[in-house]
């Protein structure tokens, strides 16, 4: 006796609708961001690189908390979020080398804090 199929669909079909979507997580924004935000410090680490920098630290830092692997919202990034942080570090020691270089030796190149 044939195999007679009541449903009136083929077995391949579905298993067909079955197939669940797999979402690709996005990247994390604030990781993004956070990393251009650490090179502009770098870049610009004689005039702006001071605020820029702990600015660059505060959004990695959050990139990171986002790029968690536990919460609801997958997102990917954290590499970028890292790196962020390590630009940032090297941001804020060029700022700060910046201006104690500008306070020992601006005075005598006519810029700077007097004493």
């Amino acid at each position: 006796m044939p195999d007679t199929d009541t449903s009136g669909t083929h077995p391949a079909s579905d298993s067909a609708q079955h197939i669940a979507l797999r979402t690709v997580p996005q990247k994390s924004d604030l990781a993004i961001a956070g990393l251009i935000v650490s090179i502009a410090s770098v870049l610009d680490f004689l005039a702006l690189g001071w605020i820029l920098s702990p600015i660059g630290v505060g959004i990695n830092i959050a990139g990171l908390v986002v790029t968690r692997k536990n919460t609801a919202k997958p997102r990917t990034g954290r590499g970028l979020a890292i790196a962020g942080l390590v630009v940032s570090g090297i941001g804020v020691i060029l700022s700060i080398i910046a201006l104690m270089t500008l306070y020992q030796y601006g005075p005598s190149l006519g810029m700077g804090v007097s004493s």
